[in-house]
């Protein structure tokens, strides 16, 4: 089966992108929603048309990625109710746009207040909030993948959950929910337990794959190549269990049609 590629998009337009994707044969684009010209409230119905058109036309496909600042972790039902209420825009959104699916962060939580709840708290509060998720998820029949993330220094004001496989279990076997799985991003495995463990244990729960190079110090989203990732034996892996798609370039540092070259180059 054939591989799909897409790219998340940056500063330029989203019409500009999906033409460079035309022009490109990609497959794929995932509309960063924390962008100005991409923020929720940019989409009215005329855009909204313009877009499924070019898509449609085009045969480009759709998703969408929360902004950054999302936090899944809500203790205050008031904020909490204001979350729910803003995932369920973006659903909207993306059954409007047919997109494949979202998404997001989990969220982060504090380790310096002295009152701070213990890490398996805030993992707890971070399932109830992905159960809501899984019911609009499955009413609007669009997945939603959860990011795994960089870990933090032990010295770090705050911690990320989902930066480690663990989390992960925990989740999937909370929630039980098709509609639930892991957007695969290779770059931050690499500063963890790695691509390879990720793949080996949640290789059934992977929507979609973010694809970026680090030297496994930082995140800094380098070219395929320039970083340490051993990308022929991810790859490898990545086809023993299926998986074709989509690939994501979040290599911020090269045009999406050439870190796509480079990837196929190494494999």
């Amino acid at each position: 089966m054939k591989k799909t590629f897409g790219f998340i998009t940056g500063n330029k337009p989203l019409e500009e992108e999906m033409m460079y994707a035309a022009k490109h044969k990609f497959d794929h684009i995932e509309i960063d929603l924390i962008k100005d010209d991409s923020k929720l409230e940019s989409f009215d119905r005329k855009r909204i048309h313009e877009l499924k058109k070019l898509s449609f036309n085009n045969h480009v496909s759709i998703s969408l990625h929360l902004p950054y600042t999302m936090n899944l972790i809500r203790k205050n039902i008031i904020s909490k109710n204001k979350l729910i209420s803003l995932i369920k825009h973006t659903f909207d959104l993306a059954a409007d746009l047919n997109a494949t699916h979202i998404t997001s962060h989990i969220g982060s939580f504090s380790k310096k207040i002295m009152w701070s709840s213990a890490r398996e708290e805030h993992l707890k509060r971070a399932i109830n909030s992905i159960h809501l998720i899984a019911d609009i998820a499955d009413s609007h029949n669009i997945k939603f993948a959860l990011e795994n993330l960089i870990p933090l220094p032990s010295h770090s004001a705050y911690h990320f959950i989902g930066d480690n496989i663990n989390d992960f279990s925990a989740i999937f076997s909370e929630t039980g929910s098709e509609f639930i799985g892991l957007c695969l991003d290779l770059g931050h495995a690499n500063l963890n337990e790695g691509g390879i463990e990720y793949i080996k244990n949640l290789s059934d729960n992977i929507f979609c794959v973010h694809y970026h190079d680090n030297t496994g110090k930082k995140d800094q989203h380098l070219q395929v190549g320039d970083g340490n990732i051993p990308w022929r034996k991810i790859m490898t892996e990545l086809k023993n269990v299926k998986f074709n798609g989509p690939y994501i370039s979040e290599c911020f540092n090269s045009e999406p049609n050439f870190t796509r070259e480079k990837l196929l180059e190494i494999i």
